[in-house]
């Protein structure tokens, strides 16, 4: 069973017309259930038809939509983390409960410009840049998964 291609795609001088031919050809029976490349392109481009100006607006309306989904899904959300992120790091104060990007938990004993010392055992202190802290815990999280009781097990 051969389906004709569209009236668009019979244009004459159009070059997305061998594409289409030879997309039914190779796909036999299964035509309808497949969307093909030529086929997008004849459907949502109509200039590559030399249909005139009326598919401009079209492919630029398309445009600016896949760029806004990308501003509002990728690059607004991981700017607002990164200023959550500068905002705790510049509230950093001695005596706060960290975890560093290493997964390294301890108590901040003296903040600098650029750096933090913190105390991770009685006998233990790193300087670490302030941007390797990546949380500050808060008291109600409790220490090292412990809860009120202790260990359970």
């Amino acid at each position: 069973m051969a389906v004709a291609p569209s009236p668009a795609a019979e244009a004459a001088g159009n070059p997305l017309r061998s594409l289409w031919e030879q997309d039914t050809e190779a796909l036999g029976d299964q035509q309808s259930m497949v969307i093909t490349a030529p086929s997008l392109a004849i459907a949502f481009f109509p200039l590559a038809q030399g249909e005139g100006q009326g598919g401009l607006p079209m492919g630029l309306l398309l445009m600016v939509a896949m760029i806004a989904v990308m501003y509002f899904l990728m690059i607004r959300p991981q700017q607002k983390r990164q200023r959550q992120h500068m905002e705790m790091v510049s509230n950093l104060k001695k005596g706060d409960k960290v975890i560093t990007r290493g997964g390294i938990h301890g108590i901040i004993t003296l903040v600098r410009d650029r750096e933090v010392v913190l105390k991770v055992d009685d006998n233990c202190k790193l300087t670490l840049s302030k941007g390797a802290v990546a949380a500050v815990v808060s008291p109600t999280e409790g220490e090292g998964g412990k809860d009120k009781e202790g260990d359970k097990g």
